[in-house]
C-alpha cells in the first residue's frame, strides 16, 4: 500500500471524509505516531534491523558519531582486529582508564549520549584508538524518519511490512475516532492494534530458534521423577 491509501482506509474506517485536508493531516500525524510506537516495542524488530559498516576509528579520538538513522544500536564488533567488542555502561568507562590516555584496537565502547547539536548518538570507546581507519562495523535498529504530504505517494512495502501496513491503518482509525467520536470510541480499532503487535513479536521471537527443552514435573513436585534400567549389553 502506498500511504495514501493507508490514510484512505483509516479515514473512511473512521466516518471520516477523505477529500478533507485537516482530516488527511491529523491521519498523517497518528501514522507518524503510530510508526515511532510501534518501532520501540520490540527491540530487535529485524524489519529494523541494519548494519553499517563505514565507521573508521581516527587515532587519538576516544569519540565518535553513529550513522543518522540509529534509533538505538545492537551490537559492535572490530572487522580490522577481527575482534568483538562489548557494549559497556558509560561509566565504566573511568574503570578501563582513569587517566585517559591508554591507546589500542578497539575492544569496548559504551553508548555515550546524543549530540544536542547533530541529533547523533555518539560512542565513546575504553580505550583511545591506536590506529587510523579502523573498520567497526555495527548492527542498529533503523529509525524511520517522519511522513509527509510529499510521501503520500510512495509505497510503504520497502520500509514496513505488510502487517505493519495494515496494523497503522488500525492505529490511525482509532485514534481518529477517539480524537473525532469521543475518548473510547475507538478503543476496539486500538485494541486490535494492540494485538496485531503482540502476535508479530511473538513471531519475530521464534525466529530465534533459541529455545529451551525442559522435563515436564508433576504438580508440586520439585524435580521430575526420571527411572533408569540398566538392560544385558549396555555397559
Amino acid at each position: 500500500m502506498t500511504l495514501q491509501e493507508v490514510l484512505d482506509l483509516s479515514l473512511k474506517g473512521a466516518g471520516l471524509s477523505t477529500s478533507v485536508a485537516a482530516y488527511e493531516d491529523h491521519a498523517r500525524d497518528y501514522f507518524n505516531m503510530g510508526k515511532d510506537d510501534i518501532s520501540s516495542r520490540h527491540r530487535k524488530w529485524r524489519w529494523l534491523r541494519r548494519k553499517d559498516t563505514s565507521l573508521r576509528t581516527t587515532a587519538s579520538q576516544q569519540v565518535d558519531t553513529l550513522a543518522s538513522d540509529v534509533l538505538y544500536p545492537l551490537r559492535f564488533w572490530n572487522a580490522t582486529d577481527d575482534l568483538p567488542v562489548e557494549i559497556i555502561d558509560p561509566d565504566r568507562i573511568g574503570d578501563f582508564d582513569p587517566d585517559i590516555d591508554d591507546t589500542g584496537p578497539v575492544t569496548a565502547v559504551a553508548i555515550a549520549e546524543i549530540n544536542e547539536s547533530s541529533g547523533l548518538w555518539e560512542v565513546e570507546w575504553a580505550k583511545i584508538p591506536d590506529a587510523n581507519n579502523d573498520a567497526i562495523y555495527y548492527s542498529y535498529i533503523k529509525h524511520i524518519p517522519h511522513k509527509t504530504s510529499s510521501n503520500d505517494g510512495t509505497d510503504l512495502g520497502g520500509t514496513f511490512p505488510t502487517w505493519v501496513q495494515h496494523a497503522m491503518v488500525a492505529y490511525v482509525k482509532g485514534m481518529l475516532k477517539n480524537h473525532y467520536g469521543g475518548s473510547g470510541y475507538g478503543n476496539g480499532d486500538l485494541s486490535q492494534y494492540q494485538d496485531m503487535v503482540a502476535l508479530a513479536i511473538q513471531n519475530d521471537i521464534q525466529i530465534d530458534g533459541r529455545k529451551r527443552t525442559r522435563m515436564t514435573r508433576r504438580r508440586g513436585r520439585g524435580h521430575a521423577s526420571v527411572a533408569f534400567k540398566v538392560q544385558a549389553g549396555t555397559l
